[in-house]
């Protein structure tokens, strides 16, 4: 009888933990080959991105003067080469003009090409790699930035004119934009090598880079709004005609650009030139000869009045972005804290606006069109100090908003850039299920007691 009750016991176990443990079988997911070998693929990116980017230019070039002439030159293709390779910090030359405002629509068109084409590459790396994402982002970024840059610098040695600094802008452009295709399509994680206080920084700068411009977007269509009528009448003056008008609209798209950095200038006080004297800012403009394009009609001028002191809120938003971004890496620090790292990352993004204006700067031709864009010093010290201050401010409201939790680490700079200084308790979670206590062991039935039979009765 005992050994009846354990065997009921132990299957009793046995079902209780079949109901409890539930087994699913996935089957492996088949793993893709690579459709190419990975050098081929990074020497192919440098090449389709270079060959687009000039059939996107030619095609522009050739339309326009099919649509003048009826007839194309082999002088279109020599034109286009030279406002391709200015795309990338090259020089154009017209007529003797000298060109050299680098047009950042079509230099952006190109890093998105790169961007893509790299990622393809870098994809086809880690499938026939062997598991070292480091060494395959840095082999195809290499790969594809010696393929773009060969094709464009013997484009430079072949158009009369041209020096080695679209060579240059090239293999910049390559490197940066390689990497990061690479960097985002192989899942390289570079900020873990990173110290932990360090890791939100990027983020932080783009975010406040973003929203300037942003804010220059705002400023150009406010402008193009006032101005509308103006834009009007220069369009109406060129009379381009259909095909000249998509040709006038695209240099403008890849100039558009430049102009919101410009705008984005004139919001933070310094504004910027436009060569021969002028001077176009917030406190006040100075406008001489402007550029044939209808978008300069809504560049910002006039005189200053009190209402414009409210684009300011453009840079002091600017800063509180990039605090905010940067905060998010440490909810609960103190205030002390917080006004710190907001202000040195609200000034850090005003230091790469300022770059931003560096690059957009150029000449649109000789004598009054020299120099155009944001002036450089100033713009870093209004940028810096501006968006240093509303990232402080932003930082000092959120450390007093949200108070550290008891005993945090004061070693803050050791533990920034985790979620949270404070630990969290993990709530365990346990399943339990009523076990039925065993049924006890059934009694032997005995029989109800009779008399016993009499076999010497009566017959």
């Amino acid at each position: 009888m005992a050994t009846n009750s354990q065997n009921e016991g132990v299957s009793h176990e046995d079902s209780l933990t079949s109901r409890l443990t539930v087994e699913t079988y996935q089957p492996p997911a088949p793993q893709k080959g690579a459709a190419m070998p990975w050098w081929l693929a990074a020497l192919g990116a440098g090449i389709v991105c270079a060959i687009g980017g000039w059939a996107l230019v030619a095609a522009m070039v050739l339309v326009s003067q099919l649509a003048q002439t009826g007839i194309v030159l082999g002088s279109a293709l020599k034109l286009a080469t030279q406002m391709w390779l200015l795309g990338q910090g090259g020089v154009l030359e017209i007529s003797g003009v000298r060109i050299t405002l680098v047009p950042l629509g079509l230099t952006a068109i190109i890093a998105v090409l790169l961007h893509g084409t790299s990622g393809y590459a870098a994809r086809q790396a880690v499938i026939t790699g062997r598991g070292r994402l480091g060494i395959d982002v840095a082999k195809v970024t290499a790969v594809v930035a010696a393929s773009y840059t060969s094709i464009v610098t013997v484009a430079s040695f072949l158009v009369e004119g041209s020096d080695l600094r679209a060579a240059s802008g090239a293999l910049g452009l390559s490197l940066v934009i390689g990497f990061f295709g690479a960097r985002k399509s192989a899942k390289w994680n570079l900020a873990q090598a990173w110290p932990v206080w360090a890791r939100a920084v990027p983020r932080a700068v783009g975010a406040g880079v973003l929203t300037a411009l942003v804010g220059g977007v705002v400023v150009l269509v406010a402008g193009l709004v006032s101005h509308r009528d103006q834009m009007i009448a220069m369009t109406s003056d060129l009379n381009p005609g259909w095909t000249g008008a998509i040709v006038l609209a695209l240099i403008q798209l890849f100039y558009v650009i430049n102009i919101i950095v410009w705008c984005v200038s004139w919001s933070y006080g310094p504004g910027f030139t436009l060569g021969d004297g002028s001077v176009v800012s917030l406190m006040g403009s100075q406008v001489g000869l402007l550029p044939a394009f209808p978008i300069t009609a809504a560049l910002p001028t006039g005189e200053f009045t009190w209402m414009d002191l409210g684009w300011l809120a453009i840079p002091i938003c600017s800063g509180a972005m990039a605090a905010v971004a940067i905060l998010r890496a440490r909810p609960r620090a103190r205030f002390d804290e917080t006004a710190l790292v907001g202000g040195l990352s609200g000034a850090l993004a005003g230091a790469g606006v300022a770059g931003l204006g560096v690059v957009t700067r150029g000449n649109l031709g000789v004598e009054r069109l020299v120099e155009l864009g944001p002036f450089p010093l100033p713009l870093l010290i209004v940028a810096c100090s501006i968006m240093g201050i509303g990232g402080m401010l932003t930082g000092f409201i959120a450390g007093l908003v949200r108070r550290p939790a008891k005993g945090a680490d004061p070693a803050w700079w050791s533990r920034w850039g985790k979620a949270d200084a404070t630990p969290v308790r993990a709530e365990e979670t346990t399943i339990s299920e009523t076990i039925p206590a065993e049924p006890a062991a059934p009694k032997p039935v005995v029989p109800d007691e009779q008399p016993p039979l009499d076999f010497h009765g009566d017959d």
